[in-house]
């Protein structure tokens, strides 16, 4: 596309939809609604759907069409959603909260469709239409639910009308905060005698205090980026997976509350407060990888409870 055509185009459509669908054994379809916790409803029910608490993790299969860049930025977005869930689970009291999601075979491509079949799939449609989408929509992820109980979802993203920004600035900065985080877990789980224990849960609290207050915050800064590091014809594909597997386990659209003017949207700051990445609607060249506290709030209560 010519340089006067693609400006006129991210001005016509400053920021496009990537959205949900739920297809029950019914196949009807809908796109909104939510419960107190803020995940979709079935509306037949009118109830929230979730997955079982013991089916956690959602394991994912990444389909032949996804390219490896990609694949790469969806298997470290899926380490950055289990990062901080795991970091508010244990702020929460939760010790033993599994992971949100899994990855089946990291390097390997599956064959596949998108369908009702217990394979959960990032796929790459190269054609809107087929799968329930509108030309201006980046994503949606498709999801099956019986008696409040998701049984299958997909993730399909829009090949056909949107370029993607890939970042292996992103894959690092992940990379090296799980290893990170898993040296914390080595330590607390080492085998030493039960009269240092309590010295030894001492110990790691310290260390855990110390690298959020220093090393959590440069983390935040890398895997965030800033906005004017995306090229204004480009998608973000982390952020766009961000958004997508915040539906993943059960959570709607959060309307208003990721500001292009705000911090967090930038990638500066904590995404604290009301902040969401499930906020529909994400610009042509916006950062919006920030996992909000009210995202995770959110979540926590779709799972354990309250409010």
């Amino acid at each position: 596309m010519e340089c006067y055509k693609k400006a006129f185009f991210i001005l016509l459509f400053p920021a496009l939809l990537s959205s949900c669908m739920i297809d029950n054994s019914d196949n009807y379809m809908n796109i909104g609604g939510k419960d107190h916790c803020g995940f979709i409803i079935d509306p037949r029910t009118g109830q929230g759907i979730r997955w079982k608490l013991e089916d956690l993790p959602v394991s994912f299969y990444v389909h032949e069409s996804v390219p490896d860049q990609a694949r790469h930025n969806f298997i470290s977005s899926i380490d950055h959603w289990n990062q901080e869930w795991e970091d508010y689970t244990h702020s929460r009291g939760e010790e033993t909260a599994p992971n949100l999601f899994a990855v089946v075979g990291e390097g390997n491509a599956f064959k596949g469709q998108v369908r009702n079949d217990s394979y959960n799939m990032l796929f790459f449609a190269d054609q809107a239409k087929p799968y329930g989408m509108k030309k201006e929509t980046q994503a949606i992820t498709k999801t099956y639910s019986l008696r409040k109980k998701i049984r299958d979802t997909d993730i399909i993203v829009n090949t056909e009308s949107f370029q993607y920004y890939y970042d292996p600035g992103y894959d690092e900065a992940i990379l090296t905060f799980r290893q990170e985080q898993q040296s914390f877990r080595d330590l607390a789980s080492s085998q030493v005698p039960s009269l240092w224990q309590k010295v030894k849960s001492y110990l790691v609290n310290f260390l855990k205090f110390f690298h959020r207050l220093f090393v959590r915050e440069k983390y935040r800064d890398i895997a965030n980026l800033r906005s004017g590091r995306i090229p204004m014809d480009r998608v973000d594909f982390p952020s766009l997976m961000i958004h997508e597997l915040g539906h993943v386990p059960g959570l709607s659209h959060v309307e208003g509350k990721a500001s292009s003017h705000s911090s967090a949207s930038r990638g500066r700051g904590h995404g604290k407060g009301d902040y969401s990445v499930m906020d529909p609607h994400l610009a042509y060249g916006q950062v919006r990888r920030n996992i909000g506290h009210y995202d995770l709030q959110n979540m926590f209560c779709g799972y354990y409870g309250g409010q």
